[in-house]
């Protein structure tokens, strides 16, 4: 709810809001892991959304998905705009009031192709269909007004292991850069934008006014790029 909230404040306020970035709790462990730090940066506008998932495989699939995050998803994008068949009652001549926040405003972005597939899924049941979901290399180039980050993981242990070299993460194998899966040394493949701070940075910069990362503290903290923002976000 405080996300929505604060996401609706900022699609009635300036292109550039100022938003108070803080932490709300989907989960026992939001804020742990995370040590004080006065000196860290991150966007002015941003929410972190903690959640307490289970992330999941679909066999000896490597992309991961997170049946938790996406409900929490789903329900915070149904409360900001107003209620899950907002856009389809308008669309019919419905009396619906238009809210202040459009399905054009805002798009998802999430780290694995599955969790893409399940939100994209669930919103079209919910009749949210039209709300944009990819992964960081389908938004390379594009922003939203408002942008939403499932980070899926929910065990630290599932990270990919930092590398040396980032530019190994860096060009896609076998032209696969539609499909998310970015080639490894070792194999490993769909990371996202885990250990890669040039992709980091490309995925926390999609939003003009809001950026809400849903996801699992425990596993952020384990992350130094992503360390620095959920310090943000409890700083603030």
């Amino acid at each position: 709810a405080a996300a929505a909230a604060a996401a609706e404040d900022a699609a009635n306020g300036p292109a550039q809001p100022e938003v108070a970035a803080t932490v709300a709790t989907g989960g026992s462990d939001a804020g742990a892991g995370v040590a004080d730090d006065d000196d860290v940066l991150g966007p002015s506008s941003t929410l972190f959304v903690g959640v307490n998932g289970e992330q999941r495989q679909d066999g000896d699939a490597p992309s991961y998905y997170n049946p938790q995050e996406v409900l929490v998803l789903a329900e915070l994008l149904a409360s900001l705009l107003g209620t899950p068949a907002t856009a389809a009652a308008v669309g019919a001549g419905g009396a619906a009031a238009q809210p202040a926040v459009s399905v054009n405003d805002i798009g998802v972005i999430a780290t694995y192709r599955r969790q893409v597939q399940k939100i994209r899924l669930l919103l079209r049941q919910r009749g949210l269909g039209a709300v944009r979901v990819g992964t960081v290399d389908d938004y390379q180039g594009q922003e939203e007004r408002i942008i939403f980050i499932s980070t899926t993981l929910s065990k630290p242990e599932s990270l990919p292991p930092p590398l040396p070299d980032v530019s190994a993460i860096e060009q896609p194998q076998n032209n696969q850069r539609s499909s998310g899966s970015w080639g490894l040394a070792g194999g490993v493949s769909d990371v996202g934008f885990w250990r890669n701070p040039k992709r980091f940075n490309v995925a926390i910069t999609r939003a003009k006014a809001l950026l809400v990362v849903v996801g699992s503290p425990r596993v952020l903290a384990a992350d130094d790029n992503w360390r620095q923002l959920l310090r943000h976000c409890v700083a603030r």
